[in-house]
């Protein structure tokens, strides 16, 4: 059985669950950092480990609701999280309007993807991370990090440096006002497809060649979840497709939108300090 407690307190929206299992969320997980290479067994030998614990969750599906489990590094345990660079680029709102602009005056299809277990395909990690199995590992040794994983204070950083490695192989250029968008020119220096990263969300529009030449590169690197064209929400922004217009609209969004309830007394309060 299931309830909400929004029907308790419309400020929380929190999902009580009982008599779900787990268990085989936890072992694709697992089988996914092992598929992915994302570590070599080493004996413990009293390495400095970083802890690792669950995040579970329920996800919705065309098939019904599924559980989902994913294994996450208690980064703020990493000894060199003071040394190591964090930030990452990703698209910025105006430079994905920019590309929505492009692909609708080029009349080309506007589509998105989106990579699964993105962290765990990112680039080769530079420096030394030994991690604790979970018990659902059994296992005495440890694991040393080949990649980066969710929880690490780089992973995103890490994950970007992939994207743009296959990207720009693929022929990409990168942006020099963002980062995070990557286009295609042909021989007379046309643009003929362009793609921007939201971490693990790609959104992207081009011609039938990059279609058919630059997008099954990006299928082959990345193992791909969704795709979808002309109607769908990315990062929380519906976009429609209609025509060749493309619409966008944030009306889920807004009607999801909670007022915060202040009264006189507080508001005549204007040196006091924020509350929660």
């Amino acid at each position: 059985p299931t309830r909400r407690s929004s029907d308790l307190n419309h400020n929380e929206d929190i999902l009580i669950t009982s008599d779900i299992s787990f268990d085989h969320a936890k072992q694709l997980e697992l089988d996914s950092w092992s598929k992915n290479q994302v570590y070599e067994i080493v004996p413990d030998v009293g390495q400095k480990c970083v802890s690792t614990r669950w995040v579970c969750s329920l996800k919705e599906s065309p098939s019904g609701v599924k559980p989902k489990a994913r294994l996450v590094a208690r980064g703020f345990e990493d000894v060199s999280i003071n040394e190591i660079q964090k930030d990452s680029p990703t698209c910025s709102t105006e430079s994905m309007r920019t590309i929505l602009a492009v692909i609708s005056q080029k009349q080309w299809s506007v589509q998105t993807m989106d990579i699964k277990t993105a962290f765990l395909q990112g680039a080769e990690l530079s420096r030394t991370v030994y991690v604790k199995p979970p018990p659902e590992a059994k296992t005495t040794n440890v694991w040393k990090l080949k990649k980066c994983v969710y929880g690490l204070a780089d992973a995103s950083l890490s994950w970007y440096k992939r994207v743009s490695e296959v990207m720009t192989k693929t022929g990409a250029k990168v942006s020099q006002v963002d980062p995070a968008v990557f286009y295609w020119l042909d021989h007379n220096k046309e643009v003929q497809g362009i793609l921007a990263s939201h971490v693990d969300d790609f959104i992207w529009g081009g011609t039938v060649s990059l279609k058919q030449t630059i997008i099954p590169k990006i299928r082959e690197a990345f193992l791909v979840g969704r795709e979808e064209e002309d109607r769908f929400n990315y990062v929380g922004i519906e976009i429609q497709q209609t025509d060749g217009v493309v619409m966008l609209k944030q009306q889920k969004y807004c009607e999801n939108l909670q007022s915060i309830s202040i009264d006189k007394t507080r508001q005549e309060q204007r040196d006091s300090a924020l509350s929660d």
